[in-house]
């Protein structure tokens, strides 16, 4: 994890859903054109809806067909009902075909349409009505992707003329709303008939609401309200009994550190209480779960196992609340709509810390780095703030390489590996959960890929020490695993380059920083996290010289540090190699993320940098046999 990383979200997955609120289906961009659409809205004051959809999509080309046949279209089981559905091919000539009953499947919340002689030139085409039950105010969003093609896009929304709603809106034209009989209409429209296609360099990064067409619509007085809208419709606190004080005081113990006891109740839920199902995307407003059932189960939800650690922190006087973490790095000033948030996080004022039970193996105090710098809301406020965890520091990786090579190309040695941060606690409970017999092929695999074996295994035996598995152990911050190996034909050919590598390691490392390739500046904000990493070699000859070592090389900025020493020992060489990445977690301008790549490029030429070796010849080696 460390070194800078880039989490570049997909352009194309980023907006390619059309009608978040209510159904809807995926939409590629490429080799589809979105026919005549109309979308309406009836809203009542309770924020119950009644929507229409009309729609179709046309197949362009051959590499579309399997992105959309079969078509799967969606709604929120619990709090939506599809009520009709009516959908047919369109032939190029005019013929429709209708799709059968026995082509649509139903699953869970989704029905799968498989369209009949569906071939480029055609449309699929559905007309459906859903109804979604009350929500407790007026809160709507629909979005587009810009890459995608638009003949006509209509949404009208009808509200209460006594409600106060607002609306924002971005790229998309807006009637002035009209007010008849006690009901106010808006009206939106959009055309996109011929799109640009989405450019990898220039479209990397962070697409806000003001590049996105898309409008919200909400009945909220400020975020504040509808945090404490949420914690209504879709959160279930649990009562603080005398058995949950005992069970709370058995957990903690003796500690009488606040923060301590904190930890503890947090990693109980964590290790006691099983996930079941899938963490519900905050803004689908589901019914509550029930977070005694699943302190009485020892399973439940990520939403009941946090009231569950909420309660606990009750217990021993520690105040926590729920809060609404925003799915992408913006949110409309003034028009709070709930299905911009996509987790649900607890709270810790005393520590101005957040916790979470959704994102897997999270030690405590840790989030995950794409959530740092995103908005969260919570009902104590009126405005969202920027997520920061105050304590999380940066993640460390260490490998240690001991290597012995000799005159034949073989080389055995060992592998340390060394972690802290939330890549400790995932690679521990990535081993735990492993069989040794898995851990071994893993590893096998790993070290096959890393030394440009492929998939090949032959001539390579190991050992894994997987470390500390400890169940107690699961959310630690630190782990350590080690492996010894032997490799043949590590150094295949008499003479040769070799380019040092991590053997084994845990995640991004100097391999990927070598890889880096020159790109145009970033035109956009990105995702960014920092992070120190460190790798040492310990090589042995034997019957093997190195004709040439990279040089050494001393970097220090304000961006980043580097340090790489070689130096030849009695044995044969010692390499110790360094980078401490300055970015904090969060957001990254366009500006910084530039200059943070000019300041790396001389470190990439330098990772890039081998070592040639010569291979003495032996008695018994064939390639010394003459010919």
């Amino acid at each position: 994890m460390s070194g800078m990383r880039f989490l570049l979200r997909c352009v194309a997955c980023l907006m390619a859903l059309v009608g978040l609120e209510g159904a809807w289906a995926e939409l590629p961009e490429a080799g589809t054109r979105l026919l005549k659409t109309e979308k309406n809205y009836v809203f009542a004051a309770d924020g119950s809806y009644t929507l229409t959809v009309s729609s179709g999509l046309r197949v362009l080309d051959a590499a579309a067909l399997a992105h959309v046949n079969p078509w799967r279209l969606a709604w929120l089981r619990g709090v939506q009902e599809l009520e009709a559905l009516e959908v047919w091919t369109q032939k190029a000539d005019g013929a429709r075909i209708e799709v059968a009953p026995e082509r649509i499947r139903v699953t869970d919340a989704r029905r799968i349409v498989d369209f009949p002689g569906l071939a480029v030139g055609d449309a699929l085409m559905w007309r459906y009505r859903l109804r979604q039950k009350p929500v407790g105010a007026v809160t709507l969003e629909e979005r587009l992707s810009p890459f995608a093609a638009v003949d006509e896009w209509d949404v009208s929304v009808r509200v209460p003329e006594a409600l106060a709603v607002k609306t924002a809106s971005f790229r998309l034209a807006l009637e002035p709303p009209e007010t008849r009989r006690g009901v106010t209409t808006y009206r939106w429209h959009y055309r996109n008939p011929a799109p640009r296609l989405p450019e990898a360099e220039r479209d990397a990064g962070i697409w806000y609401m003001r590049d996105v067409p898309g409008l919200f619509l909400s009945g909220f007085s400020d975020y504040g309200a509808l945090a404490r809208g949420y914690e209504t419709l879709a959160w279930r606190t649990l009562e603080v009994t005398e058995d949950l004080r005992a069970l709370a005081g058995e957990i903690a113990g003796e500690e009488t550190s606040r923060r301590e006891v904190a930890r503890l109740l947090y990693e109980w839920v964590r290790l006691n209480l099983a996930p079941a199902g899938e963490c519900p995307w905050a803004g689908a407003l589901l019914p509550p779960e029930n977070p005694g059932a699943a302190l009485t189960t020892r399973e439940g939800g990520c939403r009941a196992r946090t009231a569950v650690l909420q309660a606990l922190l009750a217990a021993r006087e520690i105040e926590s609340t729920p809060a609404l973490l925003a799915e992408t790095y913006d949110l409309p000033r003034k028009t709070p709509v709930f299905q911009r948030f996509s987790e649900v996080l607890l709270y810790l004022p005393e520590w101005a810390l957040y916790l979470s039970l959704s994102a897997p193996d999270l030690p405590f105090g840790y989030l995950p780095d794409e959530w740092i710098g995103r908005p969260v809301a919570r009902a104590a406020m009126t405005a969202p703030e920027i997520l920061r965890n105050p304590e999380q520091p940066l993640a460390e990786q260490r490998v240690d390489t001991e290597l012995a090579l000799n005159a034949e190309g073989h080389a055995e040695g060992q592998v340390r590996v060394r972690l802290k941060g939330v890549q400790a606690a995932r690679v521990r409970a990535f081993l735990q959960d492993m069989t040794p017999e898995a851990q071994t092929q893993f590893v096998r695999d790993m070290l096959a890929r890393a030394s440009n074996r492929e998939a090949s295994t032959e001539g390579l035996t190991l050992e894994v020490e997987a470390g500390d598995t400890a169940p107690e152990k699961r959310l630690s911050d630190q782990y350590a695993f080690a492996v010894r190996f032997t490799l043949a034909d590590f150094f295949p050919a008499r003479q040769g380059l070799w380019q040092p590598a991590a053997l084994v390691a845990a995640g991004a490392g100097f391999t990927q920083l070598a890889a880096q390739r020159p790109h145009q500046d970033r035109q956009r904000d990105q995702p960014c996290a920092g992070g120190r990493q460190r790798e040492t070699y310990a090589i042995t000859l034997n019957g093997v010289r190195f004709t040439r070592m990279p040089e050494a090389m001393t970097r220090h900025s304000e961006y980043l540090d580097y340090d790489n020493r070689v130096e030849q020992t009695r044995e044969g060489v010692w390499m110790d190699r360094s980078l401490t990445d300055k970015t904090p977690a969060g957001l990254c301008s366009a500006e910084f993320s530039n200059a943070w790549m000019r300041a790396l490029a001389p470190v990439v030429d330098n990772l890039k940098q081998t070592f040639a070796y010569e291979r003495e010849a032996t008695e018994f080696s064939e390639e010394a046999m003459p010919e």
